[in-house]
């Protein structure tokens, strides 16, 4: 991926949402959100992350 270029995560998972939308994370993860953080800002890409309901998420379900 180049700069510029936009990332766009659909997701069930709550929690996820609100990690990397609020950059707020339980001790035992922060290591997680920081590496994430620090490949997104060194890739300069447009990243961002959506709740949908699993139900709707027919993608996620054709992959699993």
């Amino acid at each position: 991926l180049g700069s510029g270029q936009r990332v766009t995560v659909f997701t069930d998972n709550l929690n996820m949402v609100s990690m990397f939308n609020s950059l707020v994370v339980l001790p035992p993860y922060n290591w997680l959100l920081m590496t994430a953080v620090e490949a997104i800002l060194a890739s300069h890409v447009d990243f961002r992350v959506f709740y949908i309901l699993g139900v709707e998420n027919v993608v996620a379900d054709h992959l699993s």
